[in-house]
Parts: structure tokens; sequence; C-alpha cells
């Protein structure tokens, strides 16, 4: 007696209609082609996913229980799959777990009878081709209506409503862009949730992702775009656009894009502006050392949002303060300038220049890759004395050359390598030069110049050209 299983499959459960592809459609031709057979049904399975997809949750529980059955039916190769790597995948698996598959449209399928291998390979591309005729049929309706001036949907995006700006959230769309100006999407995400400010989901948790979306999208400066690149959200070179209620200005938008791109290329550490916070990196608090970073105020409304200042310690680094008591902030513009004005002076009395170089220490070197390798020409040298290749004294002479070396490099590692001292001279021209520059950041970069800010406000530098 035969035992068998349905298999349907729908690309999508809100296309499930009474037509071809329907699943009451299938199922029913699939029953018929059954009774004709003379096969026996017991269960139906079904999936609502498109036809290049291999992991399948209705496929999958009918593998689970493939030693119930001897057969299985299918509509149509199409109902399958719709790509020739994953049709002749799942058949092959259906074949492996014992079963007998037909479908009720080309009856039974066989890859190892050379007709039903071709029809099946025919069958399968033809799909292929329908659906890549389907897709374009589709992506070309979508231009259409977006060249035509309307969205493919209502926007519903942070910000709108119905298609509609929704003011609630406008407010704090202007804002991230305001912020995104001077600083990281990390910083933007955590003030959001300091705030209690709602997401798009209704509680106030955001994550990076979320943040860089909506700077990203180009609808906030009006412009809706058919055809962006899914990560990057970038637009693909034949994106079709139209217009839509903006949020956001295009000359604030496109400043966000530039920020976004440098924070990225690498020129200043991510969620930073070296432009607001030239000394990014190289300012530490005197107390405790830890790093000071550049803030600004949060909030639509802060009347002091143009405000930046550097402070002790980040928030996601407060546990690593180990009770540091400074607290006080220090405007970015005193602190360039104080700094600014101390270069400024060492560059008339480079005799100074040499007392502020941070003492050179020795540098241990690592020699266990090296000594790695002498052992292993040890080991060499052995197996071919005892081989005979090499006689006696090649062998002694070999030996002695390589553990010289190896003494060597083990002395070295126990010494160290000091670190070179900095010539009074090349540090005046490279401080003369880095003036000459007009850049903050990069002039002290160059230098290798260390701030360090006193609970009082003091400031003293250090050079570590190194």
């Amino acid at each position: 007696m035969t035992r068998t299983a349905i298999y349907l499959r729908i690309s999508d459960p809100r296309g499930d209609r009474d037509d071809r592809f329907g699943l009451a459609v299938q199922e029913r031709a699939c029953r018929e082609y059954a009774a004709r057979a003379g096969l026996t049904v017991q269960k139906v399975y079904t999936d609502a996913v498109t036809g290049v997809t291999e992991t399948r949750v209705g496929f999958g529980q009918l593998l689970a229980e493939a030693d119930a059955y001897t057969d299985v039916i299918v509509y149509a190769v199409d109902r399958l799959a719709r790509h020739p790597k994953a049709g002749y995948a799942l058949l092959e698996t259906l074949q492996a777990a014992g079963l007998q598959v037909h479908t009720a449209i080309e009856g039974m399928l066989d890859l190892e009878d050379d007709a039903g291998a071709l029809n099946f390979g025919v069958r399968i591309v033809m799909a292929d081709a329908e659906r890549r005729r389907i897709v374009r049929r589709l992506t070309e309706g979508k231009k259409q209506k977006v060249r035509n001036g309307q969205p493919l949907a209502p926007l519903r995006c942070y910000g709108y409503q119905n298609g509609e700006v929704f003011e609630e959230q406008a407010q704090w769309v202007r804002w991230m862009y305001q912020q995104a100006l001077v600083t990281g999407t990390h910083e933007i995400m955590n003030e959001l949730q300091r705030l209690g400010v709602p997401s798009s989901a209704g509680h106030p948790k955001w994550n990076r992702d979320q943040v860089l979306k909506i700077l990203r999208n180009s609808v906030y400066r009006g412009e809706y775009l058919y055809g962006r690149d899914r990560r990057t959200r970038r637009a693909h070179p034949d994106a079709i656009s139209c217009p839509c209620p903006r949020i956001v200005d295009d000359e604030t938008w496109y400043a966000v894009q530039r920020a976004i791109d440098y924070r990225r290329s690498g020129a200043g550490r991510r969620g930073s502006r070296t432009d607001l916070f030239s000394l990014t990196g190289r300012i530490r608090c005197a107390e405790c050392g830890a790093a000071m970073v550049g803030r600004r105020p949060g909030g639509p409304d802060t009347r002091n949002a143009g405000y930046v200042y550097y402070a002790c310690g980040d928030p996601a680094l407060m546990r690593h303060r180990k009770g540091c008591t400074h607290r006080k902030f220090y405007p970015a513009v005193d602190v360039h300038g104080a700094v600014q004005a101390e270069l400024e002076r060492l560059a008339r009395q480079p005799a100074q220049l040499a007392s502020m170089v941070v003492t050179p220490t020795s540098r241990p070197i690592d020699t266990d890759k090296a000594v790695y390798d002498i052992d292993a020409q040890l080991t060499k040298a052995r197996n071919a004395y005892l081989r005979g290749i090499d006689t006696e004294d090649e062998y002694a002479e070999t030996k002695a050359t390589l553990l010289a070396q190896r003494a060597r490099l083990l002395a070295l590692a126990e010494g160290g390598q000091p670190e070179p001292v900095a010539d009074a001279g090349h540090l005046q021209r490279a401080l003369t030069e880095a003036l000459e520059l007009g850049d903050l950041h990069q002039a002290a970069g160059r230098l290798g110049l260390l701030v360090r800010v006193a609970p009082g406000g003091e400031i003293t530098l250090a050079l570590d050209p190194s």
C-alpha cells in the first residue's frame, strides 16, 4: 500500500487565491492525480516562501516524517522550486529520503532516467525564466509608479504617519541630524535612550542601525528613492525618485552624509568629529589617566546646542574611572586655544622642547617566532646528520652557527630594544611644520602630542614622537 504526502507552495500568503497557484487549486489537482495513480494521500504540507528559498518549514516537517510515506506529490515543478540549483537540491533531498516524487502536471520525476532528467531540467529552467519575467514586470511596475510621483506605499518610517509628517517624531529626526554633525551614531543612540525618546516601536530603546538608517534616508530631505542598496542605503545608479514631504533641508542632509563618511573613513575616531574636537584621543585626565571625551548637550529644545566641551570619562567607561573626582567640563574652544598658544610659545623657545619629550623606555622584542624557526632548523640539521646526508663536521658547524644565533636572540629579548631619542632640531622643525598646517588635530598627530588636564584646569603638554 502506498502512503502519500502532498507538498504545496505559494510565494506569499497574501497571494493565496483561487487561481492556478492557490493552495486550494494545487491541493485539488494533487488529489485528483493521486486518485488516478492509485496513491493514498495521508497528509498535506504547505510553505509560503519564494521559489528560490531552500530553507522551508513545511518541507522540513515532510523530511522529518519521510519514513511514514513512500511517495510525495507536488502540483508542478515550479511549485517545488523556481531556480535550477534549488530545484535539483530539493528533488535530490526527497529522493535521498526514499520518496518517489510526482507532479500533478508532469507525472513522475526520476533523475536516474535520461528522459526524466532532461524533462526536469527543461521544466526547472523554464520556471526560472518565468520567475525572472515576473520579477522584471513587478520591478518595472514599481518604477513606473514612482515615475508618476507616487511612493510605492504611504510613508510610515520614523517621523511620518500615513505619508504625512508626524511632528511628534519629526522634531527628534531634526535633532538627530543636528547631533550627527558633531558626534557619532553611538552617542546619538545613548542620548535618545537617556532622554526616553520613543522609537518607532513605541519604547525608548534604540540601536545604532536605527539611527544610521534615519540619517542615510533621503526621504527626510523630500526625495523618495526606489532602488537603494539594502546595506548602505545608498541609491543605485538607475534608482528612480519622486518628491515627498521633507523634514530636514538639503544643506543639513548633505552635511550629515559628509560627516558620516568622514568618520567612517578613519579620519577621526568613530563617534567623534576632529574638526570640533581636535584633541580626540590625545587629551587625558591628569587625575585618573582616563581619556577625556568631546561632548555636547542634547535634546531638540536645548539652547546651548552649539556648546561643545571635554569631560573626563565617557559614560560607557565610568566603570574604569576608579573613583576619579574630576567632574568639570572644559569648553573645547578654550582648551584648543590654550594648547595652540603653548605650541606657538614652544616654537619660539625650542630649548624647552627636549624637556617635554616622554622619557624613552626599553621595548620588549618578540623573538619567539625567530627562536622557533632556529629550533626547527636545528632539528632538520640533526635529521640530515642521522640519515648520513651531512658529515659529523658539517653538522657540528651548522649546529654551532644556529646555537649562536639563538643565544643572541634570547639576549636581545631579555634586554629589550631602547626607544630612539628624538633629536631636538628635528622636533623644532616638526613643530614649525605642524603649526603651518593650521589644523590642530594634524599638528597633534605629527608631534605625538599628549595633553593632560588637571581638576583645577591646568593644562600640561608632553611629546611622544615614537
